[in-house]
């Protein structure tokens, strides 16, 4: 399995109403012989949602930051930002935060810790997530996002205000 195909794959959700896009890709491919994973993103072989998290969970997202900062610049310099300008031409983002996982069984090194009232831990993957926005504009851009996580050398917890302010100083 490659490493394009998984990326690819977990793109491609993303673009259907289905809750299960790769089984029903799979499904197609037997039935039609051909799929849409492969006419429309190029995947060669369909993974399976391990495979795809096998394959990605490994990858830091930090590492898809230059990808985002060269789509802005991008869209910069062809001029696409104008419908986004706002009062003196500056931008407007907002911030958003949101939990992506949680387990009481699962950890890593990057997760913030709950205590729940039980008694148990609940460990949790969070991220502010910035989004450039305008109104009337029906589009939003995503802005590289900035992770709650356990800073180095700091004892208290990490929160969304903290990530916030992180991001805001980048």
């Amino acid at each position: 399995m490659e490493m394009e195909d998984a990326a690819l794959s977990a793109f491609a959700v993303f673009f259907s109403h289905s809750p299960s896009f790769l089984d029903s890709q799979v499904r197609m491919q037997q039935q039609l012989g051909r799929n849409n994973a492969a006419s429309l993103f190029g995947v060669h072989e369909i993974p399976c949602d391990n495979q795809i998290r096998n394959l990605l969970d490994p990858v830091l997202p930090e590492t898809l930051y230059p990808v985002m900062a060269e789509m802005g610049d991008t869209l910069y310099q062809q001029g696409d930002l104008a419908g986004f300008r706002s009062i003196n031409d500056t931008l407007r983002i907002t911030l958003d935060g949101t939990d992506f996982f949680s387990s009481e069984k699962i950890s890593c090194a990057r997760c913030r810790e709950t205590r729940l009232k039980n008694g148990r831990v609940l460990h949790r993957h969070m991220a502010v997530t910035p989004v450039l926005v305008a109104p009337g504009q029906a589009n939003a851009l995503p802005l590289p996002p900035e992770f709650v996580q356990p800073q180095d050398g700091q004892d208290k917890q990490d929160c969304e205000w903290a990530a916030s302010a992180r991001w805001l100083a980048r």
